[in-house]
């Protein structure tokens, strides 16, 4: 609403100091721009594939990966076969951990994982499934081979379904719009920032300074401590699975990458604050050169 309460406080603010609009609005857009920046950078396919990896590497994620790989395959090929599921299992326990381990598999699930990210970001697409594909594929290339048992069902095999999750319609549009506001991150950031250097130029001075360091301060030290609890939430969350390492480390491999950026922000307001202080403890030029007349 254009003339809403928030609108008449920014004009209020706006008429009595341009300084200090800029320091709201600097200080709230540094605030928002952080994790929108983070989003951002995080779903780039190269940055996706990257972060892929460095998950299929991590032993806690490659042990659950594997567990939960068998216990798909096994489903699948079961009820695709009509083969009982303790003889599957057999048939495909002796070549999961191999097959993980291929540059092989690590290519599809890279390949999986760009994938899932666009589904994700589909505001269209409800149900969300992250499938490895041409597994039988790598089972090959590593130097192995589909058991004969198994051998009719080959398609069966070729797809791993490991992770399946419904989303609701608005879950779907929200994530959507999140994508699109993710790309204005980094101009926001610097706008923000930009913002509060102008408010110390517009009135210099320690006060000035002071302020805005400390709208820095408190913006990256609340992006901080939300990453925290966010991540504490996480491993709540995943006690009663026993995950809870795997969790961690998801979280610290797609979310831990806002720290530094947080915490240089923060960092750069704490060095505008100590020179702010160090400003005020300077006596004036005119007392010093009075003193030197004498």
């Amino acid at each position: 609403m254009p003339g809403g309460p928030p609108c008449g406080i920014l004009r209020r603010v706006a008429r009595r100091s341009p300084r200090r609009l800029l320091l709201v609005l600097g200080t709230l857009l540094v605030l928002l721009a952080l994790p929108l920046q983070h989003l951002h950078r995080t779903a780039q396919e190269e940055r996706v594939r990257a972060h892929a990896s460095a998950l299929l590497a991590e032993p806690a994620v490659r042990d659950a990966l594997e567990r939960e790989a068998l216990s798909s395959a096994t489903r699948q090929i079961a009820r695709a076969s009509g083969l009982p599921a303790d003889q599957v299992r057999q048939a495909i326990a002796p070549l999961t951990a191999p097959v993980m381990r291929s540059s092989a598999f690590e290519r599809a699930w890279r390949g999986a994982a760009v994938r899932a990210v666009r589904r994700t970001l589909d505001a269209d697409d409800r149900t969300i499934r992250f499938t490895v594909g041409d597994v039988v594929a790598a089972i090959e290339e590593d130097g192995g081979r589909l058991p004969p048992v198994l051998e009719p069902y080959r398609a069966a095999a070729d797809r791993l379904t490991v992770v399946t999750y419904e989303r609701s319609a608005s879950a779907a549009r929200w994530t959507d719009r999140a994508s699109d506001l993710a790309a204005l991150g980094w101009p926001m950031l610097l706008a923000g920032l930009g913002a509060l250097g102008l408010a110390v130029v517009l009135a210099p001075g320690a006060r000035s300074l002071a302020l805005a360091g400390l709208g820095a301060l408190a913006a990256g030290a609340v992006v901080l401590v939300a990453e925290r609890l966010g991540r504490a939430s996480v491993e709540r969350a995943a006690e009663g699975t026993g995950d809870q390492e795997v969790a961690r480390v998801v979280w610290d491999e797609l979310v831990g990458g806002l720290r530094p950026v947080a915490a240089g922000v923060a960092g750069a307001g704490l060095v505008a604050l100590v020179l702010a202080r160090l400003l005020r403890r300077r006596p004036p030029v005119s007392a010093g050169r009075s003193s030197a007349r004498r």
